[in-house]
């Protein structure tokens, strides 16, 4: 319940009158399908149908670098403080096992507004799972779903290297590749380079179902 009046006021701020008079109350589950790959805690963002969280073939943003290297959502968090088309930014606090594990988001919207969100997949260089644009026109009761494409945020070289990788069983954290692609652009897949397990790792360009719920 604190979590959700936080997210209250963070959202009315952002929001005009009449906007924030006709909040709504969501819930998104987010749903690993990968046989191995832990997804980092997600980053879920409300805002107006402008803006957009990353473009196929530009450049990341620092704060979606950060996301896609490290699986920390606070710099992405600041970054987006400062968008004014960004209403509100919530954060999720646990790690998306694999094999059908989920996690459940309450956060607050209006019919007229969007939702994005990004994880990390944890056992690779700069690999996430995105979402962009996902409408928030829904009746109470009424819910959408989505299967999430895993992006490369274009941040780091796939050498496939243990000794770059935050997640399990590598967990460097906070350490790049020399080189990197420095555009966004759908993941090719690991491709068994450096020192991951393929029987574990290996996932499909499809690696997260996310179902959009409105409670209220």
């Amino acid at each position: 319940m604190r979590t959700l009046l936080l997210t209250l006021g963070i959202f009315i701020l952002g929001l005009n009158t009449v906007q924030a008079q006709e909040f709504g109350i969501y819930q998104v589950t987010i749903t690993n399908l990968t046989n191995g790959q832990p997804m980092t805690q997600p980053a879920l963002m409300v805002h107006h149908d402008s803006f957009s969280l990353f473009t196929l073939g530009e450049e990341s943003s620092e704060g979606l670098k950060v996301l896609a290297k490290d699986g920390a959502t606070q710099p992405l968090e600041i970054e987006l403080s400062t968008v004014p088309t960004v209403y509100n930014f919530v954060s999720g606090t646990e790690v998306i096992p694999p094999k059908g594990g989920s996690v459940n988001i309450i956060f607050l919207g209006t019919t007229n507004t969007v939702l994005s969100m990004a994880s990390m997949l944890g056992t690779t260089n700069d690999a996430f799972i995105g979402a962009r644009g996902l409408s928030l026109d829904l009746q109470p009761g009424e819910q959408s779903e989505y299967l999430l494409t895993v992006y490369d945020a274009g941040a780091e070289e796939n050498n496939e290297s243990c000794a770059v990788i935050s997640g399990p069983p590598c967990n460097n954290h906070s350490v790049d590749t020399a080189t990197n692609e420095g555009f966004v652009h759908i993941h090719p897949g690991l491709t068994f380079i450096g020192d991951l397990d393929p029987l574990v790792h290996a996932f499909a360009s499809i690696a997260a179902k996310l179902t959009l719920l409105r409670a209220q």
